[in-house]
């Protein structure tokens, strides 16, 4: 049987806007990302980014 890779399927968002781009960070962590995370099942690019955004809002 052959071995199959399973890579996780993420979406991120990336807004450039006047020279600048969009990122964020955990508290107490000094690594700069771009917004967003793992697609749940059935989860839109889009349904994932909101709901991403929606809880890194709520942790803040």
């Amino acid at each position: 049987m052959r071995e199959v890779e399973v890579v996780p399927e993420k979406a991120a968002w990336v807004l450039a806007r006047d020279g600048r781009v969009l990122v964020t960070r955990n508290h107490s962590v000094d690594v700069f990302y771009f917004p967003g995370g793992k697609r749940e099942p059935g989860e839109s690019d889009a349904e994932t980014l909101a709901r991403e955004i929606d809880e890194a809002d709520s942790t803040s």
